[in-house]
């Protein structure tokens, strides 16, 4: 009975390492220790894009997104990510993650890395205006139009363009300016024609004239000596008699054998 023991002990081991293994289905997936299997520690993974929540850009401007692989259990690890714009009309991302602002907008950048992907939202701005000039002929005459511009500067003189203006007059019965910037007298005086880009205004002055109808020259004497000189004055009014200044004056001799006239009026 003695000679039979080990050989029972040996048969019994056998007999519950055949047991264990019979408990395994062929094609069944092997329990790690924490009670994952395989296949669900490889769904568990993921890839994280930072910042979640990246503030806005401004046009012209880039910004730059890291991402990071996690393995099942949370382990940050590096892994090669592919980088897309959603929209590569207001931004463009470069296989680093830098994000390069286009024109204003919202749009998503992603990151993938094999099955696994993440994505943030960027919001892209214009560049603030921060002055405004503009241009328009200093005077006009009552009836009369002229085309007044505008343009938006950035904080270094830079020009913004493509911005919206809004026109408008600040003294109506003297001149009007339509949407697009067309200035017309209506009135004799002065206006101060105003455009607002990004809500910045600009503004510039224009004397409204009324309509010439009579010029009136006077000497000082009515001779003078020879090659000497004399300063001839004009005087030129609407038809109610209103005295019209910023008018430019053409002077000319009717006859240069006996005086002739400089453009500012004198005669010598």
């Amino acid at each position: 009975m003695r000679r039979l023991y080990p050989f029972v002990v040996f048969l019994t081991g056998l007999l519950l390492l055949v047991g264990c293994r019979g408990d395994v289905a062929p094609g069944a997936r092997l329990m790690s220790p924490d009670g994952t299997t395989s296949a669900n520690r490889a769904s568990q993974a993921s890839v994280v894009v930072s910042p979640q929540s990246p503030p806005p850009v401004m046009v012209g401007t880039t910004t730059t997104l890291t991402a990071t692989g996690h393995n099942y259990i949370g382990g940050a690890m590096t892994v090669p990510v592919t980088w897309v714009s959603r929209d590569t009309g207001i931004v463009t991302v470069s296989s680093g993650g830098i994000v390069s602002a286009r024109s204003p907008g919202v749009t998503f950048v992603v990151a993938s890395w094999e099955q696994f992907s993440d994505s943030v939202a960027i919001t892209v701005l214009a560049v603030p205006v921060d002055s405004v000039t503009v241009s328009l002929s200093p005077s006009l005459s009552i009836g009369s139009s002229a085309q007044a511009s505008a343009q938006a500067l950035d904080s270094v003189g830079g020009l913004l363009s493509g911005r919206a203006v809004t026109w408008s007059s600040r003294s109506p019965t003297v001149a009007v300016v339509s949407s697009t910037g067309l200035v017309t007298g209506v009135g004799i005086g002065t206006a101060r024609i105003d455009a607002s880009i990004g809500g910045v205004t600009g503004s510039a002055t224009v004397s409204i004239l009324g309509s010439v109808k009579t010029v009136t020259v006077s000497l000082p004497l009515a001779s003078v000596p020879a090659f000497t000189t004399t300063q001839a004055t004009a005087i030129l009014r609407d038809s109610l008699g209103n005295v019209l200044t910023g008018y430019p004056v053409a002077w000319v001799s009717s006859n240069t054998s006996v005086a002739i006239v400089s453009p500012t009026g004198l005669v010598a």
